[in-house]
């Protein structure tokens, strides 16, 4: 019986640990991607928004591009599709900047 007490009180103590971790991970994350956001919104662009952007809606990056450049007339230094993927997904070992790879 005092095994299985024991038992329970050990399970108890690493579910508490746990959801406290998950806890801390998460709040950390939002402040990350919030002051990333805040300091540099292209950078969050880059690294976050198209991301989820091109996950829910795959070739959404290659429409943005094209309707920038018809209706505002300007272009991309680094065209948010030559980082993303179609999907999503970004490897950042494979990312080229405007035909630039990187190290």
């Amino acid at each position: 019986a005092r095994a299985i007490e024991a038992g329970l009180a050990q399970y108890a103590l690493v579910m508490a640990e746990r959801d406290l971790l998950e806890k801390t991970l998460t709040a950390s994350v939002n402040v990350l991607t919030e002051t990333l956001s805040l300091v540099n919104p292209a950078a969050f662009d880059y690294l976050f928004l198209y991301q989820v952007q091109e996950m829910m809606n795959p070739g959404y990056l290659r429409r943005f591009e094209r309707r920038v450049e018809k209706e505002n007339s300007q272009t991309f230094i680094i065209r948010p599709s030559e980082i993303v993927p179609r999907g999503g997904g970004l490897n950042v070992a494979d990312a080229s900047f405007g035909g630039i790879r990187l190290p």
